[in-house]
């Protein structure tokens, strides 16, 4: 099939982080988390396979998951690619909602398409605002405007992240989140 013709590539970085996850998680919950992911990445790649797109990579690192596309896409296509992930997630949750099954997938849906909805880049949300943006206006207009919105999103999760740490026995996730949001939203020009 078309979709599946692209490159998969795993950085030793998501080997870390997976390792991490497990020894000091849980080996259920690590696999729970990846399923969602899966499922999230799924839900890309068929939607570039209904629009006849092949994706050149799939890179799998400590940040999460990058899909490169082969050819440029429209704004509007670019819209729809870029919410397909947090679509099947949102599925996903409804379905097993509705089945009143597997509860730990049905919240790591929830949580993975939340997320990636945030308007912050390199997420989907930050992504799709720049699509949506340059289709109604200009994209030099929307690339500033994601700008402001992907570090005001940053910084929001970096300061919560703070305060769990400080006030919800030193859980150290959120706050790593943030730091890598953070940096990555105030590096883009």
């Amino acid at each position: 099939m078309r979709f599946l013709s692209g490159r998969l590539v795993v950085t030793p970085g998501f080997a870390a982080l997976l390792s991490a996850s497990a020894y000091f998680g849980s080996l259920r919950l690590t696999g729970v988390f990846l399923l969602a992911a899966a499922i999230h990445e799924t839900g890309h790649l068929l939607t570039l396979h209904f629009m006849d797109t092949a994706p050149e990579r799939l890179t799998l690192s400590a940040c999460g998951a990058e899909l490169t596309v082969r050819s440029g896409l429209s704004f509007r296509r670019e819209l729809f690619l870029c919410l397909a992930g947090p679509a099947a997630n949102l599925l996903t949750a409804i379905v097993l909602s509705a089945l009143d099954r597997w509860p730990l997938l049905l919240g790591a849906s929830l949580l993975l398409c939340a997320f990636n909805l945030l308007p912050l880049r390199p997420l989907d949300g930050g992504n799709a605002l720049f699509a949506f943006l340059s289709i109604v206006g200009a994209p030099e207009r929307a690339e500033r405007l994601t700008a402001v919105f992907s570090r005001g999103s940053a910084l929001a999760v970096l300061t919560l992240g703070g305060v769990l740490m400080l006030r919800e026995n030193g859980c150290p996730w959120l706050l790593f989140m943030g730091i890598w949001l953070t940096c990555g939203a105030f590096q883009q020009i």
